[in-house]
């Protein structure tokens, strides 16, 4: 990681079936104005690369649609640019496609998000756990800043509880520690029943609902 603790580089060199080296001496990213920006240098002559973000599940999925390709035979760094779903911890990796049409995954780094990344769009989170009892936590994102609220809805249209948030910035509310919180408990402190809920989440430009259920 630099200095400024947003980037890690590395260098490793593997070989393909040929013979022929396939070298990638740098790999870095880091944040700018809500993007990540990954740049790369190779010291041999591949046919192209692909871009891997690692999700919240650890798997590593593709999101270059088509593959990055030299412009010119002598071209040596590349770039391109990234805009996550949601803050936290951005992990990448380059994928290299060597012109005997063998493929390298080189391993991951890893950019710190949450200083200089807002989300890409407001969105409103499964709760977890789900199935709860009594509480639970209502994650979600906000792309712009704004009053948030959230309402606790029984499975016949009943308002249940209300959570006024107030006044909230840009950012990645999905953590325990950010998160909206439920107890189970309606606006007079009364324990919710058993049963399915809906929760909505009302912010600047947005609405949604989604469903969860108390299980005692």
């Amino acid at each position: 990681m630099d200095a400024r603790g947003s980037t890690d580089v590395y260098a490793q060199r593997v070989f393909s079936d040929s013979s022929l080296p396939v070298e990638l001496s740098a790999f870095t990213a880091r944040v700018e104005n809500g993007r990540v920006i990954l740049k790369w240098r190779t010291e041999s002559e591949p046919f192209g690369f692909h871009i891997h973000r690692i999700d919240e599940k650890g798997r590593s999925v593709r999101i270059t649609r088509r593959a990055i390709v030299p412009s010119n035979p002598s071209q040596k760094e590349f770039t391109y640019i990234d805009t996550p779903p949601h803050g936290g911890i951005g992990r990448y990796r380059v994928e290299v496609i060597d012109l005997d049409g063998s493929r390298k995954l080189y391993p991951p780094i890893t950019v710190e998000l949450k200083a200089g990344l807002k989300p890409a769009r407001t969105e409103l989170l499964q709760n977890f756990p789900n199935p709860f009892n009594p509480d639970t936590w209502i994650p979600f994102t906000l792309s712009e800043p704004g009053e948030v609220v959230i309402r606790i809805f029984s499975s016949d249209g009943k308002l249940i509880r209300t959570l006024n948030l107030g006044k909230l910035g840009p950012g990645d509310y999905t953590s325990k520690d950010k998160a909206a919180y439920w107890d189970g408990r309606d606006e007079i402190g009364q324990p919710a029943a058993s049963g399915i809920y809906f929760y909505s989440l009302q912010a600047p430009g947005f609405s949604a609902v989604r469903k969860m259920v108390l299980s005692k």
